[in-house]
């Protein structure tokens, strides 16, 4: 008997935007997420992804992915892209699909922890602290991610599956957040450097956006990363990208070999010693 194909997977691609500015601004390919309201800015695109998530049903069939209104400058990618790449999943039928922009940072950090600390000081034993209050018991210090496994900006497109233990991680974030009484609150809503121009970002911005990295490192999940080096990432000048692509090829034979060498090799190129 022939094997019966896998099921057609509809690909859900939603685009959020804030003001007439970004309304005028969305690629059509998108389903435009109206978030004009804009209730909740101290929580950025979670805010409107959250409300979509506690008033939906969603097929378990079906990929989703909801992306901010830079999506086209941070990545080049249109919607037609995303969706070509992502296709009807039966050739890789991935949980999660990887669109990260600044693909050279998820090369050079040795995960998005030790990044977002580089550029907002206290955002690693913040993020420790959720961890642990949430039952974790992970040294994020010492997590090895690659491309592989790196999400930025909440750029991926993702199975029911996946999309479900991202919120529960997400809820867990939130409700500690918003509960004044809890201790670890009050750090959370703390404002760390982002850019030159103002410290409008708390530090729960950035530790939400970091959930879909957490658990692609520390659970089993199929991802698929598109091809990377071809998005633009003005952070790292042409003549370093081999290096960063031998520095992300080692971090994926540590993950997938456990021997010492590859990491040890890693700290050592990078390093420069």
């Amino acid at each position: 008997m022939k094997a019966l194909a896998p099921p057609l997977r509809q690909i859900h691609l939603h685009q959020i935007f804030y003001d007439e500015a970004t309304r005028a601004a969305l690629d059509p390919g998108f389903v435009p997420m109206d978030n004009l309201a804009n209730a909740r800015p101290d929580w950025f695109e979670y805010w409107s992804i959250r409300r979509f998530f506690l008033g939906s049903v969603l097929n378990e069939n079906d990929l989703y992915g909801f992306f901010s209104p830079k999506f086209r400058t941070k990545t080049g990618l249109s919607a037609e892209a995303v969706r070509q790449f992502v296709g009807d999943g039966t050739a890789s039928r991935a949980d999660v699909y990887l669109f990260s922009p600044v693909w050279g940072a998820a090369c050079y950090f040795r995960n998005v922890f030790e990044q977002g600390e580089r550029f907002h000081p206290g955002l690693l034993p913040v993020s420790q602290a959720f961890f642990d209050a949430a039952g974790w018991r992970v040294d994020l210090r010492q997590l090895v991610m690659s491309t592989r496994t790196t999400v930025f900006c909440n750029y991926f497109v993702a199975t029911p599956r996946f999309w479900r233990r991202w919120f529960e991680v997400g809820e867990a974030l939130f409700r500690i957040a918003e509960d004044p009484g809890h201790p670890l609150a009050r750090h959370l809503v703390t404002f760390t450097a982002h850019n030159p121009a103002a410290n409008i970002y708390q530090f729960k911005a950035f530790l939400q956006e970091r959930i879909a990295s957490f658990l692609l490192c520390v659970e089993d999940w199929n991802t698929v990363a598109c091809d990377f080096s071809a998005l633009p990432d003005p952070l790292w000048p042409a003549h370093l990208q081999r290096d960063l692509l031998v520095l992300d090829a080692l971090k994926m034979s540590y993950v997938d070999t456990g021997l010492r060498l590859f990491i040890d090799e890693f700290d050592r190129r990078r390093s420069g010693s």
